[in-house]
Formats: C-alpha cells, sequence, structure tokens
C-alpha cells in the first residue's frame, strides 16, 4: 500500500459522501489530522468540531432524527467515555451511530491494551444487536 495519507483521506470522505453522510463531528486527534482536515474543506459536509466526545454522540444522534447521515471522529479513548451516551440515547431509541476510532496500542503492538477494549464493547454490541 503505497497510497499518501491525504489520498486516504479523500478516499475516506468520498466513501462517507457515498454512504449519505452530511455531518461530521470530530474531536481533535493527530492520527486523524488528515482525515478531519479534509472533510472540513470538502463541501459535501458539515464539519462540526466539539470538545467533548458526548458532544459529537448528540450531534450525530439528532442528524439521524434529522434523516441526516452523521459520522463521529476520536481516539478510542475518547470512545471509551461515551458508552454511557450512547447506551441511554442510541441504545434506548435504537438510533444508528457510525464512529470513526484510533487504535494506537495496536500500532506500537500493544495489540491488548487497543483492541480490548474494543471487544469488550462488540459482544454486548452482538449480544443485544444495537
Amino acid at each position: 500500500m503505497n497510497d499518501k495519507p491525504s489520498d486516504i483521506a479523500h478516499g475516506i470522505a468520498d466513501e462517507l459522501a457515498a454512504c449519505g453522510v452530511k455531518l461530521v463531528a470530530s474531536l481533535p486527534d493527530n492520527w486523524l489530522t488528515g482525515v478531519i482536515d479534509a472533510l472540513d474543506r470538502d463541501q459535501r459536509f458539515v464539519h462540526i468540531p466539539v470538545n467533548r466526545e458526548e458532544s459529537a454522540i448528540g450531534l450525530c444522534s439528532g442528524a439521524y432524527m434529522g434523516a441526516m447521515g452523521s459520522a463521529a471522529l476520536m481516539g478510542a479513548s475518547g470512545f471509551m467515555t461515551v458508552i454511557y451516551a450512547i447506551t441511554k440515547i442510541n441504545y434506548t431509541y435504537e438510533i444508528p451511530l457510525f464512529l470513526m476510532l484510533t487504535l494506537r496500542a495496536y500500532e506500537r503492538g500493544e495489540r491488548e491494551m487497543a483492541v480490548g477494549p474494543v471487544e469488550a464493547w462488540i459482544a454486548p454490541y452482538r449480544a443485544v444487536r444495537l
């Protein structure tokens, strides 16, 4: 894979647009900077930078209720702070949510540190078919 980061970011933007995503809420993350910048400059999206992960969940959930596709971009550690918001809003009202997360420890060879929390969420997800 010899793609430049900017090509990958634009490819992600194209795929999100093809899926009907219009609103993107993001938290600053240096691993997602290229994607966030590409989405911010792209006229197909309304990009809303937020300062709390819960705000991204609320914005994306509200966008769904307004028939607008959305995506939230955040680090995996931020994801672990929104479990309550997801269960209270998205699970209770059956609101789908697209999240783009980073798995930093995975790149350092610390798979258990990166994947463990995500796998801990996937098991209940599959059990209740969120």
